[in-house]
């Protein structure tokens, strides 16, 4: 979804506080709000509100050295949003301005940058280097003197206000959304040479992907830690204490020591969760005792000498699957332990998939998509481990996990398939799309163009498809 400007505003009122005009942001998927302040008062950055009553995350602040002229950016993802929004912001001698730009399309927060400088006329946000194509680079500039800004690099100003003297700071809010990913440092300018502040954020578009098959157990995904779509304000190999799971029913993992690490930029530009220690990993309340499952996981061991990753296993039931270099395989605490083959070769992520339907011979493995083993071993476990999300030793990367608690049909794990490859760039080999214009469908042992029919009276005759041409319904070439 393409990331388009909703509506800005700019607002200037006195020391205290200041208020923005009222603007409709129906629509809008994202409001990033920038305040221009003295930092010198009693007050530091104020307090932000709106008349939706949305709760603000706030970014770093950056003042000028001597004279404490300060920039920073609040933003709100899927807010509240309608007709007569306003912002306000409220502090003690902060001689506030704020602007407020609303955007729909935005998937989330990338990064942020900031700068600034003793009395000049130029000053440069800082370099930040998007990740993903069409992404939104917003950045605000606070300034001391009664002038005009202006800035380069093809960074649309959508609103500022002039310095006020007794009454405001000047502030200047600029955007760009990007067609292709690109490093950007754009310089502002201003008229009078005087202190000056600066920060910028990148943004990311909105990500649609595929629908899932109904009846998700749980889901974890990396580009989702904090249960939002691709919030990657988490640094590059920082540690993560906590995995949220995407599905209705609230797994979420929870790490309290030997705590995994976030990796950005591991697999079609989206990151995974990296277990670099002997036991990191996160605690769960899933217990995956039912007879029949579904486990789909996209994952890279590094370390084919010995990793074991364990779901879940509890007393009365659990699944671990095993990668090293004598099996790849996945238990069934209890009786039955199931899909066993040696010798595996995994340079580079895939997209493992075991499937059960209780049976001792029941069980199914594939490997992007094509089945690798479809027999059961009979092998006893006897561990009896907390409910964890963990390798036994060092060197698994995970970027997704997805669990159902019953056999999913083919049709059914050939869409999960599709999806990884859509959102990953993994190809599978049962992936369901059309194929030059062409409808697919299942004929019970793969997907087979299929022409449309339609009952013409006596029977079902091949129906030409047709699309809008823009003047009328033409035949779709397929």
């Amino acid at each position: 979804m393409a990331i388009a400007l909703v509506s800005s505003t700019i607002g200037q009122t006195g020391p205290n506080s200041a208020t923005t005009t009222a603007i409709n942001t129906t629509s809008a998927n994202l409001i990033v709000v920038f305040i221009s302040s003295y930092a010198g008062g009693a007050t530091v950055d104020g307090v932000l509100s709106d008349s939706k009553g949305n709760t603000w995350i706030g970014l770093a602040g950056y003042s000028a050295p001597t004279f404490p002229i300060r920039s920073r950016l609040y933003y709100c993802l899927n807010p509240s949003v309608g007709t007569g929004h306003t912002f306000t912001i409220t502090g003690n001698d902060t001689y506030a301005s704020i602007g407020a730009n609303a955007y729909s399309g935005v998937g989330g927060l990338e990064s942020e940058s900031g700068n600034s400088a003793n009395p000049a006329t130029t000053l440069q946000t800082g370099n930040l280097n998007p990740l993903f194509n069409n992404s939104l680079l917003i950045t605000g500039l606070s300034f001391g003197a009664a002038s005009t800004a202006s800035i380069d690099s093809s960074f649309i100003i959508s609103n500022q206000a002039n310095w006020n003297s007794g009454v405001s700071e000047g502030g200047a809010v600029a955007y760009k959304i990007q067609t292709s990913a690109s490093a950007e440092n754009p310089t502002w300018t201003i008229g009078s040479s005087t202190q000056m502040s600066t920060v910028m954020a990148v943004f990311t578009e909105q990500k649609t992907y595929r629908a899932l098959p109904a009846g998700t157990m749980a889901w974890w995904k990396a580009d989702s830690i904090a249960g939002q779509d691709f919030i990657s304000s988490i640094g590059d190999g920082q540690q993560i204490d906590q995995w949220r799971d995407s599905s209705i029913n609230n797994y979420t993992g929870l790490a309290s020591s030997g705590f995994p690490t976030y990796e950005s930029n591991e697999l079609n530009g989206l990151p995974a969760i990296y277990f670099n220690t002997s036991g990191s990993g996160f605690t769960t309340s899933l217990s995956a005792s039912a007879n029949a499952f579904t486990i789909f996981f996209v994952m890279r061991p590094d370390n084919l000498t010995g990793v074991k990753f364990t779901l879940d296993s509890s007393a009365n039931g659990g699944i671990s699957g095993r990668y090293n270099n004598n099996n790849n395989r996945i238990d069934k605490k209890g009786t039955n332990v199931l899909l066993q083959y040696g010798s595996p070769s995994i340079t580079d992520f895939q997209a493992t998939t075991y499937s059960y339907d209780g049976l001792v011979t029941g069980g199914a493995e594939y490997v992007n998509g094509t089945s690798v083993n479809t027999t059961a071993t009979l092998v006893t476990m006897t561990a009896s481990l907390t409910h964890r999300i963990a390798p036994s030793t060092a060197g698994l990367k995970i970027a997704e996990i997805i669990v159902y608690h019953t056999k999913l049909s083919d049709p059914d794990r050939a869409e999960v398939h599709s999806y990884i490859q859509d959102k990953y760039g993994i190809m599978v080999s049962d992936y369901v799309g059309s194929t030059s214009g062409q409808i697919k469908a299942y004929n019970g042992t793969s997907f087979i163009s299929k022409p449309v029919k339609v009952w013409n009276g006596t029977s079902w005759t091949v129906k030409p498809v047709k699309h809008w041409n823009g003047t009328t319904w033409v035949t779709t070439p397929y």
